[in-house]
């Protein structure tokens, strides 16, 4: 732990206590700790990235609008100009495989995702296409020299699909976490809480549906019940055709998102990110 992360919890978490601090993550953007004082726990996190596809000030306001309705850990303290996010810990768990196939919790992440969809957006919109996301990514992808052509057979596949997204009906863009998998979703007490919101935009509103789906490997039925507890009804055809589309293209830029985690990281979580790149891919061409 280096000196800077112990003065700025001596700072900015409440009391006067001890500090008791644990490194718990470091991904592409962030990374995170658990700080312990006087018999509390707080969640720290600092901003690695200067990436201008991180908008923190907007990460900021949606957090603290979901904060303030019980979707996402209470807030203690933000800051752009440090680029430090300060939280309560919750004590919770993640659910297990088995867990998330359970019918009763696909229609609680149904209905979670509605609740999320109905916070107001803040002003101006941070509106990002699942075609904006892909280009996102093939743009820092290109900066290297070695991995970004692996999967390069998909990027013909991917086109043709974000152009079908793109000939749908438009939808009203919304609200969405955008990163909902059993990690970032935390069971407490009878309550779902969503952490790591620095991803959140404003895009389609099945988005999060096809990320909880894509994450957790769903199987046909397991995606089919997903939206139907969301609609309230049976998806029309053409409807299941469209979700089944966004959840490949989720993939895809996970798969995307993948490659540059590679480029930019080193450590045990590499072994893990390659086991899912290989999973990725091979389910994604066979959906081709």
């Amino acid at each position: 732990m280096s000196s800077s992360v112990e003065t700025l919890a001596r700072r900015f978490i409440p009391g006067n206590g001890e500090l008791q601090i644990v490194r718990i993550e470091a991904g592409l953007v962030n990374e995170t700790y658990k700080v312990q004082r006087d018999g509390l726990h707080y969640a720290l996190r600092l901003s690695r990235s200067r990436d201008q596809q991180q908008d923190l000030l907007w990460e900021f306001r949606v957090l603290g609008l979901a904060s303030a309705v019980g979707l996402a850990p209470p807030l203690i303290y933000c800051d752009v100009v440090d680029r430090l996010l300060v939280t309560r810990w919750i004590a919770g768990h993640t659910w297990t495989g088995v867990q998330v196939r359970l019918s009763n919790n696909i229609a609680k992440v149904a209905g979670f995702v509605r609740s999320i969809q109905r916070l107001a957006i803040p002003q101006p919109v941070r509106t990002v296409s699942p075609l904006q996301w892909v280009l996102i990514y093939r743009k820092q992808l290109s900066e290297f020299s070695v991995f970004h052509d692996d999967f390069l057979d998909l990027r013909g596949v991917a086109d043709r699909r974000l152009s079908v997204l793109d000939q749908a009906v438009p939808q009203v863009p919304v609200l969405c976490h955008s990163d909902l998998h059993v990690g970032n979703l935390i069971a407490h007490q009878a309550l779902l809480i969503a952490i790591d919101w620095e991803y959140a935009h404003a895009s389609h509103p099945w988005w999060d549906l096809a990320g909880w789906s894509a994450s957790n490997d769903f199987e046909l039925i397991q995606s089919s019940d997903l939206l139907k507890c969301y609609l309230e009804r049976p998806p029309s055809g053409d409807e299941w055709q469209f979700f089944k589309n966004l959840i490949w293209l989720y993939d895809y830029v996970c798969l995307l998102w993948g490659q540059l985690y590679l480029q930019e990281s080193d450590g045990l979580c590499r072994v893990k990110i390659l086991e899912r790149q290989s999973r990725l891919a091979a389910h994604l061409r066979a959906e081709t």
